[in-house]
């Protein structure tokens, strides 16, 4: 049995039989040999903003509802107000140096 793949060529796995309910995850810190997962904040907006517009093809936002805003004042709204209410829970990634 093969995975199901995007438009990029990307294996994006297999669709679920199970629909829920889900357990809402607790926003904790992940911590990993490499980089860890802080629960996303206003503060994080920039560095994001700055990363996702390094990538000109869009693989960045395959499993967004969106696509990146073109100027981080849209971006920043769209933030705060998608990716820090309770609704989701968003992580953002660090290398451990930060």
């Amino acid at each position: 049995m093969t995975s199901d793949t995007n438009e990029f060529g990307q294996e994006i796995g297999f669709p679920l039989d199970f629909t829920g309910p889900w357990l809402h995850p607790q926003s904790i810190t992940l911590t990993g040999r490499t980089c860890h997962l802080k629960r996303a904040a206003p503060e994080h907006a920039c560095g994001l903003f700055d990363s996702y517009s390094l990538d000109h093809s869009g693989k960045n936002w395959i499993y967004m509802p969106t696509s990146l805003a073109p100027e981080f004042a849209e971006f920043e709204v769209w933030f705060i107000s998608r990716c820090l209410g309770d609704d989701f829970l968003f992580y953002t990634v660090f290398d451990r140096d930060e």
